[in-house]
Protein backbone atom coordinates (compact mmCIF):
# COMPACT_ATOMS: atom_id res chain seq x y z
CA UNK A 1 0.00 0.00 0.00
CA UNK A 2 1.19 3.67 -1.36
CA UNK A 3 1.20 5.30 2.13
CA UNK A 4 0.03 9.08 2.37
CA UNK A 5 3.77 10.27 3.16
CA UNK A 6 4.53 8.94 -0.43
CA UNK A 7 1.72 10.25 -2.09
CA UNK A 8 2.63 13.81 -1.02
CA UNK A 9 6.57 13.27 -1.95
CA UNK A 10 5.23 11.77 -5.51
CA UNK A 11 2.96 14.64 -5.70
CA UNK A 12 5.26 16.74 -4.68
CA UNK A 13 8.01 15.01 -7.51
CA UNK A 14 5.49 15.38 -10.24
CA UNK A 15 5.23 19.24 -9.64
CA UNK A 16 8.74 19.50 -9.33
CA UNK A 17 8.77 18.11 -12.72
CA UNK A 18 6.56 19.82 -14.14
CA UNK A 19 6.16 23.31 -12.07
CA UNK A 20 2.89 26.07 -13.15
CA UNK A 21 4.23 28.60 -15.57
CA UNK A 22 1.99 31.66 -17.30
CA UNK A 23 0.69 29.53 -19.16
CA UNK A 24 0.12 25.79 -17.95
CA UNK A 25 -0.83 24.51 -14.60
CA UNK A 26 1.24 21.54 -12.48
CA UNK A 27 1.03 18.03 -13.16
CA UNK A 28 -0.98 17.52 -10.00
CA UNK A 29 -3.21 20.17 -11.41
CA UNK A 30 -4.28 18.18 -14.27
CA UNK A 31 -4.47 14.70 -11.74
CA UNK A 32 -1.61 13.39 -13.36
CA UNK A 33 -0.29 12.04 -9.88
CA UNK A 34 -3.38 10.21 -8.91
CA UNK A 35 -3.40 8.26 -12.55
CA UNK A 36 0.83 7.43 -11.79
CA UNK A 37 -0.25 6.27 -8.26
CA UNK A 38 -2.94 4.23 -9.16
CA UNK A 39 -0.74 2.66 -11.61
CA UNK A 40 2.09 1.84 -9.17
CA UNK A 41 -0.51 0.69 -6.87
CA UNK A 42 -1.01 -2.09 -8.39
CA UNK A 43 2.80 -3.19 -9.39
CA UNK A 44 4.72 -4.40 -6.24
CA UNK A 45 8.03 -3.74 -7.77
CA UNK A 46 6.68 -0.33 -8.76
CA UNK A 47 5.52 0.43 -5.01
CA UNK A 48 9.10 -0.60 -3.68
CA UNK A 49 10.70 1.55 -6.09
CA UNK A 50 8.67 4.70 -4.95
CA UNK A 51 8.97 4.06 -1.52
CA UNK A 52 13.03 3.79 -2.21
CA UNK A 53 12.59 7.40 -4.01
CA UNK A 54 10.60 8.86 -0.97
CA UNK A 55 12.84 7.83 1.32
CA UNK A 56 16.07 8.83 -0.61
CA UNK A 57 14.52 12.31 -1.32
CA UNK A 58 12.97 12.74 1.95
CA UNK A 59 16.06 12.37 4.00
CA UNK A 60 17.84 14.95 2.03
CA UNK A 61 15.05 17.45 2.72
CA UNK A 62 14.70 17.36 6.24
CA UNK A 63 12.69 14.48 6.59
CA UNK A 64 10.09 16.15 4.06
CA UNK A 65 10.49 16.37 0.59
CA UNK A 66 7.02 17.77 -0.43
CA UNK A 67 7.80 20.72 2.09
CA UNK A 68 11.12 21.90 1.08
CA UNK A 69 11.33 24.76 -1.33
CA UNK A 70 11.07 24.71 -4.64
CA UNK A 71 14.90 25.20 -5.38
CA UNK A 72 15.50 22.55 -3.00
CA UNK A 73 13.37 20.06 -4.73
CA UNK A 74 14.89 21.18 -7.82
CA UNK A 75 18.13 20.30 -6.90
CA UNK A 76 17.25 17.03 -5.07
CA UNK A 77 15.44 16.04 -8.38
CA UNK A 78 18.31 16.74 -10.45
CA UNK A 79 20.64 15.04 -8.13
CA UNK A 80 18.69 11.72 -8.08
CA UNK A 81 18.55 12.23 -11.92
CA UNK A 82 22.13 11.53 -11.88
CA UNK A 83 21.88 8.39 -9.72
CA UNK A 84 23.16 5.05 -11.88
CA UNK A 85 19.98 3.36 -13.70
CA UNK A 86 20.95 0.33 -11.21
CA UNK A 87 19.53 2.19 -7.86
CA UNK A 88 16.65 2.21 -6.87
CA UNK A 89 16.18 5.78 -6.68
CA UNK A 90 17.59 7.18 -9.55
CA UNK A 91 15.73 4.17 -11.56
CA UNK A 92 12.38 5.63 -10.17
CA UNK A 93 12.67 9.06 -11.42
CA UNK A 94 14.17 8.21 -14.84
CA UNK A 95 10.67 6.02 -15.33
CA UNK A 96 8.95 8.45 -13.10
CA UNK A 97 9.84 11.61 -15.39
CA UNK A 98 8.96 9.73 -18.91
CA UNK A 99 5.83 9.07 -17.13
CA UNK A 100 4.89 12.49 -15.72
CA UNK A 101 5.85 14.22 -19.13
CA UNK A 102 3.90 11.29 -21.34
CA UNK A 103 0.67 11.81 -19.16
CA UNK A 104 0.94 15.49 -18.72
CA UNK A 105 1.08 16.70 -22.61
CA UNK A 106 -1.41 13.66 -23.60
CA UNK A 107 -4.02 16.11 -21.90
CA UNK A 108 -5.16 19.15 -23.72
CA UNK A 109 -5.06 21.78 -21.01
CA UNK A 110 -1.13 21.05 -21.00
CA UNK A 111 -0.66 22.37 -24.38
CA UNK A 112 -1.36 26.39 -23.96
CA UNK A 113 2.22 26.40 -23.78
CA UNK A 114 3.00 24.95 -27.06
CA UNK A 115 2.43 26.42 -30.28
CA UNK A 116 -0.31 23.61 -31.03
CA UNK A 117 -3.95 23.20 -30.58
CA UNK A 118 -3.63 19.42 -31.08
CA UNK A 119 -1.96 16.70 -30.62
CA UNK A 120 0.98 16.03 -33.68
CA UNK A 121 -0.13 12.26 -34.25
CA UNK A 122 -2.18 11.16 -36.61
CA UNK A 123 -1.85 14.65 -38.21
CA UNK A 124 1.42 15.58 -37.93
CA UNK A 125 4.72 13.91 -39.41
CA UNK A 126 3.14 13.38 -42.46
CA UNK A 127 6.47 13.00 -44.42
CA UNK A 128 7.17 10.09 -42.15
CA UNK A 129 4.61 8.27 -43.94
CA UNK A 130 6.42 8.05 -47.02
Amino acid sequence: EISAAQRRCFTALCDTLVPADSLTPTASALGVHEVLLEDIAGVADARRLLAAACAWLDARAAGDFAAGAPALRDQLVGAMARLPWDSPPGRFVQLARNSVMAEYYARPESWRGLALDRPPQPLGFRDALR
